[in-house]
């Protein structure tokens, strides 16, 4: 037998260690599957146990295939190792279901694989990819059409694509080794023939994978965009085969020259079709044909391969980034081209650094300043995109928490309110002299006519939403309602009576279910207590749920675009309102346990409708883990709505703040695409710059190339610093031929680049400083505490010299200084200092209401100096505007001239704007506040006059109550009486 295999030629030698690599491959790749399948039992085990036996027979196969090449019928022994894998991979289809496209993918790589290690001839190889592919799609339509069969196990499903990935890995590993000798046709070419041969062959075996994902993605989803895409495949896999047989025949140029056109007008054509692939149309055109040319052509035809190659990517891009007309975005294909793409650059990249010192100088040049160049204007592209987008999400991250916190805060002072007046309702005397009625004098008594009379009108301070206002006794029983069908009825299971039963302070429930509306609805109660402090009875407040609808929909409205919502979610992970999708409303988030949901279910009034955990949940797992964590990361990304409920576009930032009141969390959301809008413009001109400026820099190093060649690798080191990110390099610049244009080309987009780097970088810490200081604001409610952290964070956030804030006295007109930074600004502060209206910089900006900037103070005859501030070289007066009305003015001072130039009135301006809304919050919070407090009073004084009998003792109760409040030692009341009564006395 050694003689035999000793007397083998080199290819006949290749076939017999791939035939003995498969027989050991299939025989160890049987143990785990027949373990598994012995332990599973049942249809699948029977069809995995047949399955496994075709391996064995293709082990037997490839043993007969052993003998036969050792007796010289290596063709017949290539076509036994060749034909048993398609057959077992399409026999498993037949039993299994859910394999089709891995399945038929594999087909083509093993045939592909295998055809190339033995090196089969053309004819053979043909006939090996016709019957490859014509599986595969046989397989395809059987797997998609085909009757019902069991699915693969999981630990059968994780174990056959390690099997399966180690033999490609060794069929890939042999194929390079042997990569420019497939084929006994083209032992006859020359080295450069069967290179291009090769590379060619690779683009076949790419361009068939796509083939194959377009038919399977066409089964599962019929349509004429998957029939054209299937067209425009088979028909660059022909001219691809074309092609081959015009290498083998020694037309190579002509050969590569129809493929690669027909491949830039395929990406072109496709640019029309599909949407969000034009960067990866434009790389693959861009990098397949600079890999690819200088490989195959003579070098002027190499140079117009690749600016072809360029100018279509270009199209391509241009067209997914500006077409107007609907496109379709084909799901997963975008990774799955781009890993198909990276395999044929890996492979012509190989190739090229082989072969790169051969190129001429001009296709040197082209390649290497179009990489460097590409290199380093995408790295600042894709570094602005990465700190515009990041930007930009904080901004949407800080309104979306915002809102949340807003919301959360409105709903607490809803209920807070609401439970501050059932306590002052619990406080009526009526309450207690109606419950202290026997039952049979309560009906038509004229304490149940008062009581009534309070009743309704409790029920109208919101008819709207307040659906009805009751009277329990205290054993549950309502006697007294506004809705009427409720009245005898007992409540003393319900969770409102017994929660006010049992706390001496006002009592509010969830959201629950009313069992006499059958609507969602939320209580208020409080116990009605005698005078001993003992309850007597329990005063229920009933509104509509949709009154928190309400007040989160008014908050959306407020603080999201069109696309923004908000979802309130209690402790149990029920969802109580959803504003995108509202009939989510009474759901979980994940299955309640069979315990919880009948709790739930439960009660006189419940907290979820009747049905399964199922029917009234759903599956986001994410979502609930999210809020479960909500007090530590409060900004999440999860999905918050079923697959199908709603049609979302992108992600959804998400941003949770919890109640005080109740055990509820507000979230807010926001997809990504809305608050990233600006990012994908800032993109396309991005994109249209850096094309711009790759496309003048190879067409000038095209040009120029052959004066170039001694410079060209220090230029090249400098351009390689600039793409690494160091743009403080400079290129000397010696002669001014065109090696000096292109030094100081390099040197004036260095400059370029570097204060676009340094204006965003700028840019953005002044968007963050703003932002900080508006949120700082936003909670401030007292004026001169404001004011104080203004000018704090003015000065600090930016270095300047000194900062204060100027308010106006709306009596005289003066504008007075009512913060400052540093000793000289607390010495105005005890002076009460103050400028007149029209004086100086700050009265100029009140009076013009535009802010005045004098960057040298030198140069201002009317700049009014200050004793305390004697290094004051540049100010600026920035107005404090409500609308029309000027507030006060921000005034900034800098000890550096020049200091303070138009982007700092641009800032100060944002600043302003944020103090001018901060302040009329300030006081309008202080005036609600001192309007509560004075209803508070009357509304005292009221109640009590109203349990007086007699005028003597309204008028007593007056004087007293007065004298309390207003802390006077003496109080009366003097009751003048007219003269012409007293002259009729007389």
């Amino acid at each position: 037998m050694k003689k035999m295999f000793d007397a083998l030629a080199p290819r006949e030698r290749r076939i017999f260690w791939v035939a003995f690599l498969f027989l050991c491959l299939s025989l160890v790749g049987n143990i785990y599957p027949v373990t598994v399948a012995l332990q599973i039992g049942g249809s699948i085990a029977r069809s995995i146990l047949i399955g496994l036996v075709l391996w064995i027979l293709y082990a037997i196969l490839c043993l007969v295939s052993m003998g036969l090449t050792l007796r010289g019928h290596s063709r017949l022994a290539s076509w036994l190792v060749i034909s048993g894998p398609i057959i077992n991979f399409a026999v498993m289809v037949l039993m299994i279901s859910g394999i089709g496209l891995p399945t038929g993918l594999v087909i083509v790589i093993f045939t592909l694989g295998l055809a190339a290690v033995m090196q089969l001839n053309a004819k053979d190889f043909t006939l090996a990819i016709g019957l490859s592919f014509a599986s595969m799609i046989l397989v395809l339509i059987y797997d998609r059409f085909g009757p019902a069969r069991p699915v693969t196990p999981e630990a059968i499903s994780r174990y056959f694509p390690i099997v399966i990935g180690i033999q490609i890995l060794l069929l890939g590993i042999l194929a390079i080794w042997n990569y420019s000798r497939f084929f006994y046709s083209t032992e006859n070419l020359t080295s450069q023939l069967k290179r291009t041969f090769g590379l060619m062959l690779a683009f076949m075996a790419v361009t068939t994978l796509i083939l194959g994902f377009f038919v399977f993605q066409g089964l599962q989803t019929p349509s004429s965009l998957f029939g054209i895409l299937i067209a425009e495949a088979v028909v660059l896999i022909l001219l691809e085969v074309a092609s081959l047989e015009l290498i083998r025949r020694g037309q190579a140029e002509l050969g590569i020259w129809i493929v690669f056109s027909a491949f830039q007008l395929v990406l072109i054509v496709s640019s029309f079709l599909i949407s969000g692939l034009g960067f990866v149309f434009l790389a693959s055109a861009a990098i397949i044909s600079a890999l690819i040319a200088p490989q195959t052509l003579p070098p002027r035809q190499s140079a117009g391969l690749i600016i072809v190659g360029g100018i279509s990517g270009v199209i391509a891009l241009l067209i997914d980034l500006f077409a107007s007309f609907e496109r379709t975005a084909i799901p997963g294909f975008g990774p799955f081209i781009l890993v198909a793409v990276g395999i044929l650059v890996t492979i012509y990249g190989y190739y090229t650094v082989l072969q790169f010192r051969n190129y001429s100088i001009a296709i040197k040049f082209v390649l290497s300043f179009f990489a460097v160049t590409a290199i380093s204007v995408g790295s600042i592209a894709y570094y602005n995109s990465l700190i515009t987008r990041q930007n930009l999400t904080d901004a949407a991250q800080l309104a979306l928490k915002s809102a949340a916190g807003e919301t959360a805060d409105e709903l607490d002072n809803f209920i807070q309110a609401r439970l501050e007046e059932i306590r002052t309702y619990s406080k009526l005397h009526i309450l207690t002299e109606y419950l202290a009625l026997p039952s049979y004098q309560r009906p038509g008594s004229e304490t149940e006519t008062v009581l009534y009379q309070d009743l309704n009108a409790m029920a109208n301070f919101d008819p709207t939403y307040i659906t009805s206002v009751a009277l329990l006794d205290k054993r549950g029983v309502d006697i007294a309602d506004t809705f009427s069908d409720d009245l005898g009825v007992n409540k003393s299971d319900r969770d409102y009576f017994t929660g006010a039963i049992k706390s001496d302070e006002p009592y509010v429930t969830s959201i629950l279910i009313s069992r006499t509306t059958n609507t969602p609805s939320i209580y208020f109660s409080a116990a009605v207590k005698d005078g001993r402090g003992n309850p007597v009875g329990v005063i229920r407040i009933r509104y509509d749920g949709a009154v928190i609808e309400k007040l989160i929909q008014e908050n959306v409205a407020k603080f999201s675009s069109v696309d923004g919502f908000a979802i309130l979610v209690d402790e149990n992970f029920i969802r109580l309102v959803d504003s995108k999708v509202p009939d989510n409303a009474l759901t979980s988030l994940v299955p309640l346990p069979a315990e919880k949901l009948a709790e739930l279910q439960s009660g006189g009034d419940p907290r979820l409708p009747k049905g399964t955990a199922e029917e009234l949940s759903t599956n986001l797992p994410e979502f609930k883990d999210a809020l479960e964590n909500i007090d530590t990361q409060p900004i999440f990304t999860a999905e918050l709505h079923e697959e199908g409920t709603v049609t979302d576009t992108s992600d959804e930032q998400s941003a949770g703040v919890r109640l005080i009141s109740q055990p509820w969390v507000v979230i807010f959301a926001q997809p990504e695409d809305v608050f990233l809008a600006p990012l994908n413009v800032a993109v396309r001109n991005d994109t249209l710059i850096a094309l711009t400026l790759m496309g003048v820099i190879a067409a000038f190093g095209y040009f120029v190339s052959q004066s170039l060649s001694r410079p060209i690798q220090g230029l090249s080191g400098l351009a390689q610093q600039i793409a690494n990110g160091n743009f403080d390099t400079q290129a000397q610049v010696t002669s001014t031929d065109e090696i000096g244009i292109l030094a100081g080309s390099l040197n004036t987009m260095t400059a370029s680049l570097r204060r676009s780097v340094e204006d965003l970088r700028r840019r953005a810490r002044e968007v963050t400083v703003v932002a900080e200081v508006g949120q700082r604001l936003s909670a401030i409610l007292d004026q001169q505490k404001l004011v104080k952290e203004v000018v704090e964070q003015v000065k600090s956030a930016f270095n300047y010299y000194h900062a204060h804030i100027y308010l106006l006295d709306s009596t005289n007109g003066d504008l007075v200084m009512a913060g400052g930074t540093g000793d000289a600004g607390q010495t105005l502060l005890n002076r009460r200092h103050k400028i007149s209206k029209g004086r100086g910089l700050v009265g100029r900006a009140a009076e013009t209401r535009s802010p005045v900037l004098v960057s040298d103070t030198s140069t201002d005859p009317n700049w009014l100096p200050n004793p305390l501030l004697p290094e004051t070289v540049s100010e600026v007066a920035v107005p404090i505007l409500a609308g029309n009305e000027v507030l006060g003015v921000l005034d900034v001072q800098h000890n550096v001239v020049n200091g303070l130039q138009q982007n700092d009135v641009e800032l100060l301006q944002s600043v302003a704007f944020q103090v001018a809304a901060a302040l009329n919050n300030a006081r309008a919070f202080a005036e609600a506040q001192q309007q509560a407090e004075q209803e508070a009073v009357i509304n005292t004084i009221s109640r009590k006059i109203q349990n007086t009998s007699s005028v003597e003792q309204a008028l007593q109760v007056t004087v007293r109550e007065l004298g309390q409040i207003l802390g006077a030692q003496d109080s009366r009341v003097i009751i003048s009486m007219p003269e012409t009564i007293i002259k009729e006395d007389q």
